[in-house]
């Protein structure tokens, strides 16, 4: 099968997602991959398959993002208070996986999705991301290059935001228009929680005095979570729990501070 995806390590971990929602993968090399089922336990411990798929890359596939870091860094500027999130875990209304380039929750609490593209992408799979992005973010924006502005006004709705960035600095170079908010924000409601792993779920619980976890799957320990905290709380302890990570694609950074 064929996945659209910025690196081999999100095709891989967008793999594995289509059949266990909350998979995590290992890269062993030579692009095979182990992956980490929470769902599945033994003795306690999440279950891990070696070896059990290879993703090879598509001829273009290692020329694409390259610029995506100080475009994203540049967006994460505009806010001065709130918090950033790269490649959040989305899905669409059908339960396709995919990933956000960029979302930032301001200090309003209402989520913004940025889908970044830069002189390497193309615009072949944006009608696709925008129902996604729809789907999941209180507020969409693109944010691209003079080069892609001709095809995105054929694609982009109404209700989306356009920034325009500079094709080689790829800082801000104009607001276009303003997004027009929605009241639909599965990230703030539940898409940050689901990025924690089984064992930072566990964490969470054992602060409650919550120590029998071991027979839960992710889902189970989520609804605890909520039958303890309201959705804003919640979300903070998730937000600081991504905050903690170190090496790993999906991390949290507070704006705001030096």
């Amino acid at each position: 099968m064929s996945l659209d995806a910025p690196t081999r390590d999100a095709a891989a971990l967008a793999y594995a997602r289509q059949t266990y929602r909350s998979a995590t993968v290992h890269h062993r090399g030579r692009g095979w991959y182990d992956i980490t089922i929470p769902e599945f336990e033994w003795d306690g411990t999440p279950c891990t398959l070696v070896n059990h798929f290879r993703v090879a890359l598509a001829p273009s596939q290692e020329g694409r993002g390259l610029h995506e870091t100080a475009a994203r860094q540049a967006l994460m500027a505009l806010h001065s208070v709130g918090w950033a999130i790269p490649e959040l875990n989305i899905q669409s209304a059908e339960g396709f996986p995919g990933r956000a380039d960029l979302c930032v929750i301001p200090a309003g609490g209402r989520s913004i999705g940025y889908e970044i593209k830069t002189e390497k992408d193309n615009l072949s799979r944006l009608a696709h991301q925008v129902r996604m992005y729809d789907q999941c973010f209180a507020e969409r924006v693109l944010a691209t290059t003079p080069r892609h502005l001709a095809g995105a006004d054929q694609l982009l709705p109404e209700t989306w935001s356009l920034i325009v960035l500079d094709p080689i600095t790829h800082e801000i170079v104009e607001l276009q228009r303003l997004p027009q908010p929605q009241e639909q924000d599965l990230a703030t409601e539940r898409l940050i929680l689901e990025e924690l792993h089984v064992e930072e779920l566990n964490a969470l619980l054992h602060n409650l005095g919550v120590t029998r976890t071991h027979t839960m799957n992710n889902d189970q320990r989520r609804a605890l979570l909520n039958t303890h905290y309201d959705v804003a709380t919640l979300r903070g302890l998730a937000l600081r729990t991504l905050a903690t990570r170190e090496n790993a694609r999906v991390t949290a950074t507070r704006l705001g501070t030096t």
